[in-house]
């Protein structure tokens, strides 16, 4: 409601609000991809450091 008043006001925002605005949004998501993909790669590694590990012995041979 208040863009609408704006634009029917003729007084818009300057274009380095906009330039600053999108700035902003582009390092947010750029920083929340980063530590999202952090976090994927860290729960990865301790599922892999979790995974169960038995020795089957059958017949005198050994597997791991």
């Amino acid at each position: 409601r208040g863009l609408i008043c704006l634009v029917f006001s003729g007084k818009l925002p300057g274009w380095q609000d906009f330039v600053g605005i999108i700035t902003l949004l582009i390092m947010n998501s750029t920083i929340s991809f980063i530590e999202e993909n952090n976090a994927g790669n860290a729960a990865a590694t301790l599922m892999g450091r979790l995974a169960p590990r038995a020795k089957v012995c059958s017949c005198d041979d050994c597997v791991l």
